[in-house]
């Protein structure tokens, strides 16, 4: 019966394992799966975590015949009577082991960070599009982006519109507007909402409705009321 594959734990990693450099990651190395292998790493010029997981099997070096080896080949391997060297099963599981407890941890730190660039999207996309409630889209005039109820004097009047495409002009220029003004709320002056990137819109052929939807999954519906576009209490 085959073995099971063995739980990995990553738990115990550092979380910035990933920016260790040299003696750092040599010294963590040491730690996980012993100063042999450590010591073959650093022969190797093998410095960080992320030139680790792009090298492939870094034992390959071992079946080279070089005199610079030599030293490896004894504590690492076991010399056969022929004068051949095999590579004993616990160095060998112990790369393994390291291997798939990094690539692991990569995955794990990559899905954290999408997540979090998604919430935030799909935040922004949320907050701009709740501008409707406080400013009203119409028809016949969008008012400037706001999530916070503004005065008469910041309402911004364009022409009328009739198709599906104008009033799709409208709502992304309000989302825009929307954006400029609250890059120093967010302390991010790069922020920017992308319409088929961060977002897109759909508007019912009628149409008595409009959807924002985020790329993360997130949408808001604008529904026509009264000749106005207002925001749906449910996103």
């Amino acid at each position: 019966m085959p073995l099971k594959k063995p739980f990995i734990d990553t738990n115990f990693l550092p979380r910035d394992v990933f920016t260790y450099q040299d003696e750092q990651f040599y010294d963590f190395v040491s730690t996980c799966i012993g100063h042999k292998q450590a010591d073959l790493l650093k022969f190797e010029e093998i410095s960080s975590a992320q030139i680790y997981l792009t090298c492939g099997n870094v034992l390959d070096i071992l079946k080279l015949e070089s005199s610079d080896l030599i030293p490896f080949k004894e504590s690492l391997c076991l010399k056969l009577n022929n004068n051949s060297f095999k590579v004993l099963p616990g160095v060998e599981s112990s790369f393994i082991y390291l291997t798939e407890l990094l690539s692991k941890k990569r995955n794990e730190v990559t899905n954290s960070i999408t997540q979090k660039l998604n919430h935030r999207a799909s935040s922004n996309i949320a907050a701009a599009t709740n501008i409707a409630t406080s400013d009203n889209i119409t028809s016949s005039a969008i008012s400037t982006a706001s999530i916070s109820t503004q005065s008469q004097s910041d309402i911004v009047t364009h022409n009328i519109v009739t198709t599906p495409d104008q009033h799709r002009q409208l709502i992304n220029r309000a989302i825009e507007e929307w954006v400029l003004k609250n890059k120093n709320k967010f302390g991010d002056q790069d922020l920017k909402l992308i319409q088929g990137v961060d977002y897109d819109i759909y508007i019912t052929v009628n149409p008595n409705k409009a959807v924002i939807r985020c790329n993360c999954g997130i949408k808001a519906t604008l529904r026509h009321i009264r000749n106005n576009y207002q925001a749906s209490d449910q996103i």
